[in-house]
């Protein structure tokens, strides 16, 4: 079973992160420390593995993902290594993002404003 993760504001800083950690899990990449679904709380509970998980959502910005994890990894938000190794991850969660819905546009500070 696949579950979908819809993210408004999909190529930003926290949502990007989101989906590098995801994809970092799914492959192996990072142990899962941290996450609260792993406890021992939540064994039996019918929750979606890392590898169940796709997403998608809407963003202003046309900066696509692997672009936006290069420049998280740069400033040392996420590991280095790990855009490039997820460009494939990246690019498929990237075409699941669509443009901000009609009557928003992004404001002068990189911010949507609702058009009147």
């Amino acid at each position: 079973m696949r579950t979908g993760i819809w993210l408004v504001g999909a190529r930003g800083s926290v949502a990007t992160t989101t989906v590098v950690g995801a994809a970092a899990l799914r492959a192996g990449l990072v142990p899962a420390t941290g996450c609260v679904s792993t406890l021992e709380a939540f064994d039996g509970l019918p929750l979606p593995g890392f590898d169940e998980l796709v997403f998608g959502g809407h963003d202003v910005v046309g900066t696509g993902l692997v672009k936006r994890a290069e420049q998280l990894a740069e400033a040392g938000v996420v590991p280095r290594g790990l855009p490039g190794a997820l460009t494939a991850e990246l690019d498929a969660a990237d075409a699941e993002i669509r443009p901000a819905p009609p009557g928003t546009e992004e404001g002068g500070d990189g911010t949507p404003d609702q058009a009147s």
